[in-house]
């Protein structure tokens, strides 16, 4: 894999980081479904760690989860704590 993975990659992260940002300060906290492809799955998997790392607050925003080619490589914890905050359909186990 190239340098231009690997960038595309880290925004992919970044982006899920501020996604879990402003899921959590939305206001009123209505669930919502998130779908990605690609780095879009790895941005929305960025996400559920991100508001697992958040404790209590992050439970309850995200409803279902779809992800599909996901371009991430995640420890095996990592699926259960995206698992966590995910209220509705859960990811692959």
């Amino acid at each position: 894999m190239d340098e231009t993975w690997w960038e595309a990659a880290d925004r992919a992260d970044a982006a899920g980081v501020s996604l879990a940002r402003l899921l959590s300060s939305r206001s009123p906290r209505r669930p919502v479904s998130l779908v990605g492809y690609g780095h879009g799955a790895r941005a929305i998997f960025s996400c559920l760690l991100e508001l697992e790392r958040g404790g209590a607050g992050g439970r309850g925003i995200v409803d279902d989860v779809f992800l599909f080619g996901c371009t991430s490589f995640p420890r095996q914890g990592d699926w259960g704590n995206a698992r966590d905050v995910v209220a509705g359909r859960p990811l692959p186990r």
